[in-house]
């Protein structure tokens, strides 16, 4: 009985020895084949030569290219690019390639080497469109007293567009809307940033436009005389918009030469006189405007901006005035000594009364409809053309170099140069004391 029981255990032993030999085979096995299958997978047989090809889309490489055909060898590219010169097409601007194993299902590229390696590669240019944004307008003058407003803004693509305002103390701008509200007077730029898309390229990316800001009006009441030496001196005296009333006089002395940008001054006569002594200097960007009651007098410099006289008076001596001039409603314009007029000078209505004397030289169109009116031209020189509808006008010893047209006028001409067209269409004409 002890034998039988010796032998079973000496069985049982062979069979657990001989199943741990194969389990141990199993596992050995079972180990190389997912090593074979590791090695299996990160080997790969490339191709030595590549043939690509590249497509322009609607674009071109050259004139009339739109394929461009290479082979490329695998083991002498060297990290340089396969890719050639960035096609072109009318309207818009390349963005890039994408590629195909099979000449569709195309993937974005960004980068060369990770375009896999096979027999043939398709290679193909990608676009976006050409965008624009700008403004209606590139300036606007406002008030303080204004409400919120916006500038309108064309956007050819669909790229976000934020906005921002040079001097937050002049006016805000909502970032997204681009409204702006008006804080305090001055001036600042407001800019317009928009940023690419997908689909859209934008070349130039900002847009701006500048505000200027003005006090509603600066009255000023008091007589006063003041030396200006600079614009920052002008605005302090005048705002950007003043009123001269209640008789006051200002004289304003200039130190040296002003240029108020683009901004200028406004002054409004309304009664009371204005008086500007240049001294031999200028100043740009002043309007002038003279009531019926009010009086204006500029002496020996130069004065840029236009003048209006509405029933009031205005001497020029010795000055250069370059803007537009307009005397109606019966006001009176006299210079004592030569000045110098570039603009277009308009005279009109009943009793308009203007002398242009001692040398003055007037350039420009000017036009005159002054009904019961009276222009005088004395040692002057008209280098303009003039046409005149109704008033009686009179040139004496003048260089006439501009054409002269008489459509319903007292026309004279007295010892006169006349180097100029003159054309009567109906009024009367008299050359040299003779009627014409």
């Amino acid at each position: 009985m002890k034998n039988i029981k010796n032998l079973y255990l000496a069985i049982m032993l062979i069979l657990m020895a001989f199943t741990l030999i194969i389990c141990g085979i199993t596992i050995i096995e079972s180990s190389k084949v997912a090593t074979v299958s590791l090695e299996q997978t990160v080997t790969y047989d490339a191709p030595e030569y590549i043939d690509v090809t590249f497509d322009a889309g609607e674009g071109y490489f050259s004139e009339n290219q739109h394929t461009y055909e290479t082979t490329i060898k695998i083991n002498t590219l060297s990290g340089t690019s396969i890719f050639p010169t960035a096609p072109t097409r009318d309207g818009y601007t390349f963005n890039g390639w994408e590629y195909s194993v099979n000449d569709s299902n195309y993937i974005s590229l960004s980068d060369g080497a990770n375009m896999p390696f096979t027999d043939h590669l398709y290679v193909r240019a990608k676009y976006r469109i050409n965008a624009s944004i700008s403004f209606a307008t590139s300036s606007l003058d406002k008030l303080t007293t204004d409400t919120s407003f916006t500038n309108s803004l064309t956007n050819t693509g669909n790229g976000m567009v934020t906005y921002t305002s040079s001097d937050t103390s002049v006016a805000t701008v909502n970032a997204s809307t681009g409204a702006v509200t008006i804080v305090s007077a001055g001036s600042t730029t407001i800019t317009a940033t928009v940023t690419d898309t997908s689909t859209h390229y934008y070349a130039t990316k900002t847009t701006t436009y500048t505000i200027t800001v003005r006090t509603s009006t600066t009255f000023l009441t008091a007589s006063q005389i003041v030396n200006i030496q600079t614009a920052s001196e002008a605005y302090g005296l005048f705002g950007y918009n003043a009123e001269i009333t209640n008789n006051a006089v200002i004289s304003m002395r200039l130190i040296q030469d002003i240029d108020l940008s683009s901004a200028g001054i406004n002054v409004t006569v309304s009664s009371g006189g204005l008086l500007i002594e240049t001294n031999g200097h200028s100043i740009r960007n002043l309007n002038i405007s003279v009531g019926s009651s009010g009086s204006l007098t500029i002496k020996y410099g130069e004065i840029f901006g236009n003048v209006t006289v509405n029933g009031g008076s205005a001497t020029f001596e010795g000055t250069s005035i370059v803007g537009d001039i307009s005397i109606t409603g019966g006001g009176q314009m006299t210079t004592p000594s030569g000045t110098y007029f570039n603009g277009n000078i308009t005279i009109s209505g009943q009793y308009t009364s203007v002398r242009f004397n001692n040398g003055s030289l007037i350039e420009g169109d000017m036009t005159i409809d002054a009904d019961d009116g009276v222009v005088y031209f004395d040692d002057s020189v008209v280098n303009c053309d003039v046409t005149i509808t109704d008033g009686d006008v009179s040139f004496s010893s003048c260089d006439i170099i501009g054409n002269i047209t008489n459509n319903d006028g007292y026309v004279s001409f007295s010892g006169c140069n006349i180097v100029g067209n003159i054309t009567n269409n109906g009024g009367t004409l008299i050359i040299d004391g003779e009627e014409q």
